[in-house]
């Protein structure tokens, strides 16, 4: 019943406050972005400027190291990745296929999209 009453009293139309609260919000934005985020801002920065990629060096002696693992490893294929995309998972799907069913040889082909 008290609050039935109270609905009376409250005002559900926006007066001239509605302007102070926005500059109230916008001063507190200001404010954070001034002091509190302007650290957290730098160390993004730091961190956004440090995250680039390897050297061309660097990832060519990786890619020489897995090439050697795989050849070190008996079962292991290699799969050439510039080759166009239908080719390529269609010889990755043929490869895991022989490995399920326990055949060792690479396959000599990529099979087609339409036997999957």
């Amino acid at each position: 019943m008290h609050l039935l009453a109270a609905a009376e009293v409250i005002q559900l139309f926006p007066d001239g406050t509605i302007f102070i609260h926005i500059a109230m919000v916008l001063g507190m934005i200001w404010i954070l972005n001034r002091t509190f985020f302007r650290p957290i801002n730098r160390v993004l920065e730091t961190r956004e400027q440090n995250k680039g990629e390897h050297s061309v060096e660097v990832l060519e002696t990786w890619r020489q190291a897995y090439l050697q693992l795989a050849d070190e490893l008996p079962g292991t294929f290699v799969l050439d990745a510039t080759m166009p995309r239908e080719e390529l998972r269609g010889l990755a799907v043929g490869v895991a296929w022989r490995k399920l069913v326990g055949e060792t040889a690479a396959p000599a082909a990529p099979p087609s999209p339409a036997a999957w």
